[in-house]
């Protein structure tokens, strides 16, 4: 039998149930916190692509259910100190991710969604960290301004 779907209808039934009693968001973001960090730092997992198993689309889930969430409660994911660096995270949705000390140089967010400059201020990005160009120059211009 497929994983896929399982881990699909557990992560839709965590939403389900976070909007269904807004109690439970912060809780639900902190499960899933974890879940997304192993996912992103394990990059033979994430580039892993068979029929049965798609890890990718599951963390990628998981990040936009806890983007949802954070409209509510300001409670994100926690990718402090994550070594996510090399990887592509085409479309990842890292609204209010904690970003702290995170190693992302030479990652792939060129199309990452909700990321803001002030989460780069305090994650380890360089010149080979795809970004988004406008995002590029609002971290460029947050930077120059701590100076």
């Amino acid at each position: 039998m497929n994983r896929l779907p399982f881990v699909w209808v557990a992560l839709f039934e965590l939403k389900k149930l976070g909007l269904e009693d807004q109690g439970l968001q912060e809780s639900i973001v902190r499960i899933l916190g974890p879940y997304v960090r192993a996912g992103i730092e394990n990059k033979a997992l994430l580039d892993q692509r068979s029929l049965l198993d798609q890890p990718k689309e599951d963390v990628f889930l998981a990040c936009e259910i806890a983007s949802i969430f954070y409209e509510e409660t300001s409670c994100s994911i926690d990718l402090e100190s994550i070594k996510a660096s090399n990887l592509e995270m085409d479309g990842i949705k890292l609204k209010g991710a904690n970003l702290k000390y995170a190693d992302l140089q030479g990652a792939d967010l060129g199309t990452a969604k909700n990321l803001t400059a002030e989460q780069l201020l305090k994650a380890r990005i360089d010149d080979s960290t795809k970004l988004d160009p406008d995002l590029r120059a609002e971290y460029e211009r947050l930077k120059a301004e701590q100076q």
